[in-house]
């Protein structure tokens, strides 16, 4: 029965003659079969393989080296590609629109991190694939240089002694040197950008934008000077903004309900009580220690309340009548109702204060009390409260701050308390001045705020400071983030929400690393500021340095020509200012110093700075522009560890970016730098982002298997050139509908990546590649292995491995740039070894994005190989997934229906009664020969089949039989007549070879 096609076999004719010499030849050699069990000659497996066009591997698998070299390539591509120049080239070279991304500055302040890996990478991804799209990217790199994580590590073991110019300097020095060990390490992740100007918010010309910043805002009325309370650490000895500040969930305070003597009650309240027993306030509070600082009780006019009296002391309580149970369980004691009256009674009470005893303080209405917790009655200390201190603003009550920067009582808190830590002694302090007074204390769990740097509890006090009417900026805040696209878009809400409960920003800083307030103040602490006075500072700034402020004297500060053109009066005596800005309103203001007049189309930040940079950048903008310095917001999580643990080195369990790519002492072996980009774009989240040894070794093997099939591809092309490449007419059906595939594959990598959802191209490059892998590879090994090198079907394979290469090289290149540049070398350049000094190979990234080819796209071509497809897997699962190879497939339609004409058109011009083994449809159905005829033309019961199945889809039966060949030991295909030597497509191939 004939194994071949009659196209093939007729060329059998031309062939004669060299088949004749093989055959001669395998007749008058040993090597045959049994010569392998004789020990003589080569192996069955080897015997051929001179005769075959196997792949020329172009690169190891792994970029591992166990002597330690395992980024030695990486290093060497980053060389070679000039990864160091591709910035300036795509600047110059790239004519679509300019893309830009907005570094938010991390603190030059530590090691990187994975949290510096994770926002750097996936920025860089972003912005490879617009070079890639033809778009100049405008990219600079920025570092926050001041505030107070840099200004501890400058104070050694925290030393208030050192002075503001000694600290100064030391900061500067260390956060240079920081920064340029974080710029090298980025670099070497292989992150473009412009290395040569970034921005340092430190930097002269910076400030003195800053500077000027400063006085827009507050010629517009935006920016003041208040006495208000505000966030305070006393171990930071500044004041934080809300940004600056995290939150303890699991705080212990003391909780206290404290009695106060009444010295005054109305009649309607006196008429109840049949004796002479004291009447009582109960407070609750949780910070006992300010007390000494009271100066009214606020109740609620809308609530109810009580006269109780005390089952245990006789005495008599007032308390909200919903809060008197939660009491009465506190006391351990029944409390008795004696009256129920409305708040607007309380407003005559008098008591006595809790510390001073010889004061009366008043009963005050406010709406931020509720019956939800306590006793409806609230503790006022305005100093200590941001709604004690309205009330104080409204009935005009002492709002004298009782305790100093360092957290410790003055002397107007009595000598009892004075120079005393409120936080270490001050509760035990007042519980003990205040005696039988305390009628119940417990430990109470909650959150509090912290400071986010030294991890200490901070207070709120009131203090001098200067402020920015954010309240006034909400509402076209708001209405500018109407226009911005916010990834993901539930965030959206959460960052208007946060701007719209800010109604003050304050902004200045006790501390002496930073930029400078631009304010003066006379011998009567008189501030003053103003654009002439700017200006001039700005001028010496630029001049001499940011330390000017500090160093200068006051006559090169403020001289007498400065006095008189900022209108001062030259008679007082001035001092500079000693506050210096937030470090959120250095951050905020950088879009005006980096950013063209455009708003940058992406901030990329964590999640964390809805409260921070984010907020920030808006409130400065808006105020300043109208608009909003971003046109998308995308957000990505926190880093922790496998076990969704923060990182901390005394948990041990800390994964540093170098030990991903160099190795550690706990884990030795290095992965390199793309197995750290593979982590980060494939773990891109809002949630937490987990991290270890496990994740990244399963990162690495994901590397590996698609090093090993790239390996296949670029093996297969080594003889392949662009005049090789066959139009798409040209090509075998099969290859045509794995471009179909590969077209479907480009759009949707295309889509995702501007999405920005990196890790969504990942999976689809897995199981794109996957696909590749099980099904494409296989179909076309016996086409690029065993067929002449020019042949049709050879060419045809390699022309869509080679459309392949293309687009699946520029679909993990933003992510994977070393290993893309490493293949693009390898399938355009020369050869490279790693100590030789070849020339200079043109990056990938100078070659542009993919083409996606619009014929490639074939839908009635997919849906005859899908029916095809689903026919071969129907019988596999007949075969119960038996290997298919040896088997021969006879399909039988009862008419010349539509499965009839699909599955002739994919047996090419074989006739309807012969078995072929190199049709297409047969390498799609990966057997040893196949048919296709009508019903009526074959004689079933000649048929020694051993499997069939009716109507397998469409009217198509199939049945299967062992085939009676052998295997052939070139092509390993089941289509030899004889044991001892190759099928006769094998050997007509070798003939054509010769022939050549």
């Amino acid at each position: 029965m004939p194994l071949l096609s009659c196209k093939k076999l007729s060329a059998l004719n031309h062939y004669r003659i060299q088949l004749g010499k093989i055959r001669k030849y395998f007749l008058s050699t040993s090597l045959c079969l049994n010569d392998r069990e004789k020990g003589k000659g080569k192996p069955a497996g080897k015997k051929y393989a001179d005769t075959i066009n196997l792949p020329q591997m172009p690169y190891a698998l792994s970029v591992y080296k166990p002597d330690g070299r395992c980024n030695e390539r990486e290093s060497y591509i980053q060389k070679i590609a000039d990864f160091d120049g591709l910035y300036k080239w795509q600047r110059h070279n790239n004519k679509a629109p300019q893309f830009t991304i907005h570094d938010g500055p991390p603190y030059a302040n530590g090691q990187p991190h994975v949290g510096h890996a994770l926002n750097k990478i996936i920025k860089d991804v972003i912005n490879r694939y617009k070079v890639l799209r033809g778009h100049q990217v405008h990219f600079v790199p920025g570092w926050d240089c001041h505030g107070l994580p840099i200004e501890t590590k400058a104070r050694s073991a925290n030393d208030f002694s050192l002075t503001d110019i000694q600290v100064r300097k030391q900061a500067d020095k260390f956060s240079r040197e920081t920064l340029a060990t974080q710029r090298d390490e980025f670099k070497t992740w292989g992150v473009m950008a412009d290395w040569d100007n970034p921005y340092i918010t430190s930097d002269r010309h910076f400030v003195a934008k800053e500077l000027d910043i400063f006085q827009q805002l507050y010629n517009k009325g935006l920016i003041y000077q208040d006495y208000m309370p505000v966030y305070w650490s006393p171990s930071s000895r500044t004041a934080l903004a809300e940004a600056e500040l995290e939150y303890n969930n699991n705080h212990k305070s003391l909780s206290v309900y404290v009695k106060l003597s009444c010295t005054h009650l109305p009649h309607s309240l006196k008429v109840h009580l049949r004796e002479e027993r004291p009447v009582y306030l109960v407070i609750w509070t949780t910070t006992p220690w300010t007390l000494p600082a009271n100066q009214a009780v606020c109740f609620s006019p809308g609530l109810q309340y009580c006269l109780v009296k005390w089952e245990k002391t006789g005495d008599h309580l007032i308390v909200a009548r919903d809060l008197i149970d939660n009491l009465s369980t506190k006391l351990s004691h029944a409390l008795d109702i004696v009256a129920t009256f409305t708040g607007e009674t309380l407003a005559d009470v008098k008591y006595t204060h809790p510390t001073s005893g010889d004061e009366q303080r008043p009963l005050l209405p406010a709406s931020h009390v509720t019956a939800d917790v306590g006793t409806g009655l609230v503790h006022t200390a305005p100093a200590h409260g941001h709604d004690d201190f309205k009330v104080a603003l409204q009935h005009d009550l002492s709002k004298e701050c009782i305790i100093d920067e360092h957290g410790l009582y003055m002397s107007s808190a009595g000598k009892y308390f004075a120079g005393k830590n409120v936080f270490e002694e001050g509760n035990s302090l007042v519980l003990k001045m205040l005696g039988e007074r305390v009628i119940h204390s417990e430990d109470y769990i909650h959150k509090y705020p912290y400071d986010w740097r030294s991890k200490q509890p901070v207070m709120i006090r009131a203090s001098s400071q200067w402020f920015i009417n954010t309240k006034s900026l909400v509402q076209p805040a708001i209405s500018a983030l109407e226009e911005v696209t916010v990834l993901p878009g539930v965030y959206k809400t959460p960052l208007c929400e946060t701007i719209s409960h800010r109604p003050y920003w304050c902004i200045s800083r006790q501390r002496a690393w930073g930029v400078p307030i631009p304010v003066f103040y006379d011998q009567y602490e008189r501030a003053y500021v103003n654009s002439v006075l700017t200006d001039h500072v700005k001028k010496l700034m630029i001049e001499q340095g940011p330390d000017c402020w500090w160093e200068a004297d006051m006559d090169t500060l403020l001289p007498d020509h400065i006095k008189s053109e900022a209108g001062l009066d030259k008679s007082l005596t001035y001092r500079r200012g000693k506050d210096i800005l937030d470090i959120w309103f250095d951050s905020g203001i950088t879009w005006a110093a980096v950013l063209d007049s455009a708003p940058a189309d992406l901030y990329i930040e964590g999640v964390d700075q809805i409260r921070g940079w984010f907020q920030s950048s808006l409130l400065t903008s808006v105020a300043l522009t109208g608009q909003s310095p971003y046109k998308c917001l995308m957000m990505h999580g926190f880093t922790v560890d496998e076990n969704n643990q923060k990182m901390s080195k005394s948990l041990g369990n800390v994964v540093a970016p170098s030990d991903v790519i160099y190795g550690s002492k706990t884990e030795q072996k290095g992965y390199g730098i793309d197995v750290l980009r593979w982590w980060a774009a494939s773990k891109y989240s809002v949630t937490n982002v987990d991290i270890g040894p496990a994740i990244i070794k399963q990162c690495n093997e994901k590397l590996l298997l698609l090093r090993k099939r790239m390996r296949f591809i670029l093996g297969n092309l080594y003889d392949f050139h662009s005049v090789d490449i066959l139009q798409y007419e040209e090509l075998l059906p099969q290859d045509q509908y794995f471009l179909h595939q590969l077209h479907q594959y480009a759009a949707k990598i295309t889509l995702l990546y501007d999405r920005y959802e990196m890790s969504s191209v990942l999976n689809e490059l897995e199981m794109f590649m996957t696909k590749f892998s099980s099904i494409y590879s296989t179909l076309s090994k016996d086409r690029l292995y065993c067929f002449p090198v020019t042949s049709r079907e050879r060419r045809s394979a390699q022309t869509t491995l080679h459309h392949t290469l293309e687009v699946i090289l520029r679909s993990f290149a933003p992510i994977l740039p070393f290993f893309a540049e490493d293949c693009y070398m390898h399938r355009y350049g020369n050869q490279l070894n790693l100590h030789s000094e070849s020339s200079t190979t043109p990056s990938i990234f100078r070659s542009g994005w993919f083409k996606e080819i619009p014929c490639w796209s074939n839908t009635e071509l997919a849906d005859k190989f899908e029916f095809v497809y689903s026919l071969a897997d129907k019988i596999r699962c007949l075969l119960e997934n038996t290997p298919t190879d040896a088997f021969e497939y006879i399909f039988v339609t009862s008419s010349e229906n539509d499965a009839y004409k699909i599955l002739m058109e994919l047996q090419e011009d074989c006739g309807d009664e012969e078995l072929s083994s190199h049709t297409p449809l047969c390498e799609v159905m990966q057997c040893a020969s196949v048919r296709v005829c009508l019903a009526h033309d074959i004689n079933l019961s000649e048929l020694e089949y051993k499997h069939h199945t009716e109507s397998l889809e469409h009217g198509v039966t199939v049945y299967v039989r062992e085939t009676s060949c052998y295997r052939c030991e070139r092509c390993r295909r089941y289509t030899a007549t004889s044991a001892t030597e190759p099928c006769e497509m094998c050997l007509l191939n070798m003939a054509d070879t010769w022939a050549g």
